[in-house]
C-alpha cells in the first residue's frame, strides 16, 4: 500500500528569521494537507536504523547516533533554501496510508513517525541534501554541567578562588540513594561543606542519613531551611547541621575543623531504578509511557549514581543500565526506552577450532616482604581515574635516588639540597566601594603576606620580591609583605619571588564590591531624598547618625517609605591570629518637633555577620556583612515636610556602604 509522507523543516534565514519549508512525497492528487500547501520536490526520503552498542563484553552501551539524509530538488520557488542556516533546525516527518479510492489521505490519518534535527546542507546539480540526526543528541550533553568558578552560584564560585579548590573542576551531581559522598569545603569561615548539586531537571536532595568524618558519624544537628540559616548558627560540638536544598546544593556545617575526610550518605529523589532512570534524562526527552514502572517491576534493590567528571547524560544511562544487564535507545518519536537483553536458548556455540590453549602472560615471583605506599587515600575515586598502589621502589627524589635506598636515614640528616621550592597560595582581597566605584579610604592600606618555602623551611627573608598589578597600586617589602595602597577597580596582584635562580609567581584577585545605587522617583505627589555618603559608627554599641537629614514631602497618603540596605565592614586592627565576627544594627528616626527625635518602629534585626580572619595583624580573609532597615512612617498628614535620619550601632567601629532613601506617598 502506498503512503503519503509530509516533511516539515524549520531552518533560519541568515538574519535569524525562522522559515517553514513543507515538502510532500507521493500525494495522489492535490498537495494540500493540514490547511497548508506542500511542495512535491522530494527526491529521496531519509532512512534511519537503530544500532544498539556492544563492547564485546556486555550490552548496555548507548545506541550509536543515527544519521539520515533528506534530498529535495531546488525548484525556483525554494532556491533560496541552499543559503539558509540548517544546523539544529527541527524536522518532523508524518505519514498516512492512501485510501482505497486513491484520494488524498484525510488530515486526521497522518501520524508523526520521526522527529530529528538538521546538521548541515549540501547542494549538487540542483539537488539539496540535508543531513538529519536523531533526537538522541539531546542526551550527549554533560550530566554535571556546572564548574567551580563559572557556575553563576556565588558560594561555589568564591570557593574556586580559595586554596581548597581549583577553578574549572566539575561540581558533582547525584541521583537516588548515594553513599560516601565526598565533602568539598566551600565556605572556610563558616566551615560549610558541599556534597552535590542538583542535576538539570533532576531532584534536589530529599534526605540525609548521616555525615561522617573519617567514617565516624556526627551527632545529627538541625536541618536548616537555606544557606543564610546555615551560616547564622554554629552547631554544637560534635554535631553537624545540614541544608537539603540551598539553591540546589546539599550543604552541611560542622562544629569543628575536620582532620579526616568528610563524607555523607544522602538520597536525591526516588531511589528505584525507574526513578533514577527518569531523573537522569531530566526532561530533555520524554520517557516511554509505563517505562519507569516496568523498570521498578524488575525487583532490583535501591540504586544511585554520583557523577563528578565530564560524563554525558548518555554515559550516565550506560552506567545505570550496565549493572542489571539492560540496554536503552531513543525511539524515532523522541521517547526513551529500556530493554533487558535475554535469550531462551543459545543460538551460537564455540566450534572446536575456536578453542585456544591457555598461555602464560606474566610471571610474578613470591616475595618475603612488600611495603605499600606512603599516604592514605580516603576519598571516592571518579570513573575516569585509575588507582595504582605505590611500591617502595616507585618513589624517588628529583635526582633519581630511591627513597628506599636512603632508609634508615641518619637522624638530623641535611636533605635541604633536594627540597623543592614553593610559594604559598595568596588569598583574594575584597574591597567595598560606593555605587560609583570609589573604594572607601578606611580599607587602605591592606597587607597580604607572601611566603616562599624551600621544602618545609620558610626562606622569604632571603628571596628577591617584586609585584605586578592590574587596576590597583601595591608594593612589597624585602620579607614578602604586600601592601595595597590604592584600588581603582577589580583587578589582580601578581607576586614574583626569585631565589637560587628560580622564579615563582603567585597571584590573587582584588575585587571591588559596589554598593546599590540610590533609589529614584517618588510615590504619588510625594518627593524622594537619598544619601549615599554614610558616616561610620563609633563602636561601643552607641547609636550614631550615619546619614544626613533626609527631608521629603508626603503625598496624599501622608506616609514616608524609609529604605536602607547596606553593606558594612569592621574598621579595626587585629592584634592576633584568629576568626572575628561582627554585627551591626540600623534604625530610623523622625524629627517630630524642632530638636525632638523619635524612633520609627524598632531597630533592624535582619543582618548577616561580617567575618574576618587574621594572622599577626594581617587580614588573610574578610567577608563583608549586610544589614537592612526598611520601615514606613504613617499618619503624617498630606503634603507635609518631614525630616529623617538613619542611625547605626555596633560593638566596634564599622563603616557602611549603600544608600539611605526616604520617599513620600
Amino acid at each position: 500500500m502506498s503512503r503519503t509522507t509530509l516533511i516539515e523543516c524549520s531552518p533560519r534565514r541568515p538574519d535569524g528569521t525562522a522559515v517553514t519549508l513543507r515538502l510532500v512525497d507521493r500525494s495522489p492528487r492535490a498537495a494540500a494537507y493540514l490547511g497548508q500547501q506542500w511542495l512535491p520536490h522530494v527526491v529521496e526520503l531519509p532512512a534511519f536504523e537503530t544500532a544498539i552498542g556492544f563492547d564485546g563484553q556486555q550490552f548496555g552501551t548507548a545506541p550509536s547516533p543515527q544519521i539520515g539524509a533528506l534530498a529535495f530538488a531546488l525548484a525556483p520557488e525554494i532556491r533560496a533554501a541552499a543559503g539558509w542556516v540548517w544546523r539544529d533546525a527541527p524536522v518532523t516527518i508524518r505519514q498516512a496510508d492512501w485510501p482505497i479510492d486513491g484520494s488524498n489521505p484525510a488530515d486526521g490519518a497522518f501520524a508523526t513517525i520521526f522527529t530529528a534535527t538538521a546538521s548541515a546542507i549540501s547542494v549538487d546539480d540542483g539537488v539539496a541534501r540535508v543531513e538529519l540526526i536523531d533526537r538522541g543528541q539531546a542526551l550527549r550533553v554533560p550530566a554535571a554541567p556546572l564548574r567551580f568558578g563559572a557556575s553563576g552560584i556565588a558560594l561555589i564560585d568564591a570557593a574556586a578562588a580559595a586554596r581548597d579548590r581549583a577553578a574549572g573542576t566539575v561540581v558533582p551531581v547525584a541521583f537516588g540513594r548515594v553513599l560516601n559522598l565526598p565533602g568539598l569545603l566551600v565556605d572556610r569561615v563558616n566551615n560549610i561543606w558541599l556534597f552535590a548539586a542538583q542535576a538539570p531537571g533532576g531532584p534536589a536532595a530529599t534526605s540525609v542519613e548521616a555525615i561522617y568524618e573519617g567514617g565516624l558519624a556526627f551527632t545529627p544537628g538541625t536541618a536548616r531551611a537555606n544557606l543564610a540559616a546555615l551560616q547564622a548558627t554554629t552547631p554544637a560540638a560534635g554535631t553537624a547541621d545540614w541544608c537539603l536544598n540551598a539553591g540546589g546544593l546539599l550543604l552541611a556545617r560542622l562544629a569543628d575543623r575536620p582532620i579526616y575526610p568528610i563524607t555523607c550518605d544522602a538520597t536525591f529523589g526516588g531511589a528505584t531504578l525507574g526513578d533514577v532512570f527518569t531523573a537522569i534524562i531530566g526532561g530533555r526527552l520524554s520517557i516511554w509511557p509505563g517505562e519507569a514502572a516496568a523498570l521498578d517491576a524488575l525487583g532490583l534493590d535501591e540504586c544511585g549514581l554520583y557523577i563528578a567528571d565530564d560524563a554525558s547524560v548518555a554515559d550516565a544511562l550506560d552506567q545505570l543500565c550496565a549493572g542489571p544487564g539492560l540496554c536503552w535507545k531513543v525511539r524515532s518519536d523522541g521517547q526513551v526506552r529500556a530493554f533487558r537483553l535475554q535469550w531462551d536458548t543459545p543460538v551460537l556455540r564455540f566450534a572446536a577450532h575456536q578453542r585456544h590453549a591457555p598461555r602464560r602472560l606474566r610471571t610474578i615471583l613470591p616475595t618475603g616482604r612488600r611495603q605499600l605506599g606512603y599516604a592514605i587515600n580516603n576519598r571516592v575515586h571518579g570513573d575516569g581515574e585509575i588507582a595504582r598502589i605505590l611500591l617502595a621502589d616507585s618513589l624517588a627524589y628529583a635526582d633519581g635516588t630511591l627513597i628506599e635506598a636512603l632508609k634508615p636515614a641518619e637522624a638530623g640528616a641535611d636533605v635541604t639540597a633536594t627540597a623543592a621550592p614553593s610559594l604559598d597560595a595568596l588569598p583574594g582581597q575584597l574591597f567595598a566601594a560606593s555605587h560609583t566605584g570609589v573604594v572607601a579610604a578606611e580599607q587602605l592600606p591592606r597587607t597580604v603576606q607572601a611566603t616562599r618555602r624551600r621544602g618545609a623551611a620558610i626562606v622569604s627573608g632571603s628571596t628577591s620580591w617584586s609585584v605586578e598589578t592590574v587596576n590597583c597600586t601595591a608594593t612589597i617589602s624585602a620579607a614578602g609583605l604586600v601592601s595595597i595602597t590604592a584600588v581603582a577597580a577589580s583587578g589582580r596582584v601578581t607576586v614574583v619571588a626569585t631565589r637560587d635562580g628560580v622564579e615563582l609567581r603567585g597571584s590573587f584577585d582584588v575585587t571591588v564590591q559596589k554598593a546599590a545605587p540610590p533609589a529614584s522617583g517618588g510615590g504619588g505627589s510625594g518627593t524622594t531624598a537619598n544619601d549615599s555618603s554614610l558616616e561610620q559608627t563609633s563602636g561601643g554599641l552607641i547609636w550614631t547618625d550615619i546619614s544626613g537629614d533626609l527631608i521629603v514631602t508626603t503625598g496624599a497618603g501622608g506616609t514616608v517609605a524609609l529604605a536602607a540596605a547596606l553593606d558594612f565592614f569592621p574598621n579595626i586592627t587585629f592584634p592576633d591570629f584568629g576568626y572575628y565576627t561582627y554585627g551591626a544594627e540600623l534604625r530610623w528616626r523622625r524629627e517630630s518637633a524642632p530638636g525632638v527625635w523619635e524612633v520609627v518602629d524598632t531597630p533592624a534585626s535582619e543582618q548577616t555577620l561580617a567575618q574576618v580572619e587574621t594572622d599577626l595583624g594581617n587580614i588573610i580573609f574578610q567577608a563583608y556583612g549586610a544589614v537592612a532597615c526598611n520601615r514606613t512612617a504613617s499618619g503624617l498628614g498630606a503634603g507635609t515636610a518631614q525630616k529623617f535620619r538613619l542611625q547605626a550601632r555596633s560593638a566596634d567601629a564599622s563603616y557602611f556602604l549603600g544608600t539611605a532613601s526616604a520617599t513620600g506617598a
